[in-house]
């Protein structure tokens, strides 16, 4: 059913239901962000080869950030031995807080020991130590041969 508001625009329920939706899902703050974002980039870009640190910071943001600042984590994109550490997070995540704040030091203690106690298993039962070693020295290799191309060719 369509309704007119006091400035004359006509509303049908599916449109409230959207914009519901699209306010309630933070939509207008994250474009708010990420409009002021770009515009800040944008700035940046403008002195580009003027200021050594602006260069270096747009070359963090634009390479090691993939455009975005903070660097949007996409963890599917990771290698199937470093997604378990995700894994592990998500599983041991609701021992890391309480709903009411546990002020007795004993509690305390027991509850950390027990979430280390968990973490330290599953990270021996899941974590393929050598395959993860692997995946670092060949990503420290790569991070060594582009950063000896770039001095070199600069």
């Amino acid at each position: 059913m369509a309704t007119t508001t006091e400035r004359g625009y006509h509303n049908t329920s599916s449109d409230r239901d959207a914009l519901r939706r699209f306010a309630g899902s933070g939509s207008l703050i994250r474009s708010a962000r990420e409009t002021c974002f770009r515009a800040r980039l944008d700035s940046l870009r403008s002195q580009r080869g003027q200021n050594e640190a602006v260069d270096v910071l747009l070359n963090l943001i634009e390479q090691d950030g993939a455009g975005q600042w903070p660097p949007l984590v996409v963890y599917d994109d990771w290698p199937s031995a470093l997604q378990l550490y995700k894994d592990i997070y998500h599983e041991v995540v609701p021992q890391l807080s309480s709903s009411s704040p546990l002020l007795d030091h004993d509690t305390l203690m027991v509850r950390r020991e027990s979430f280390r106690s968990q973490m330290r298993e599953l990270l021996k039962e899941l974590i393929n130590l050598l395959e993860v070693e692997r995946l670092l020295n060949a990503a420290e290799a790569e991070f060594a041969k582009r950063l000896h191309y770039t001095t070199h060719v600069a």
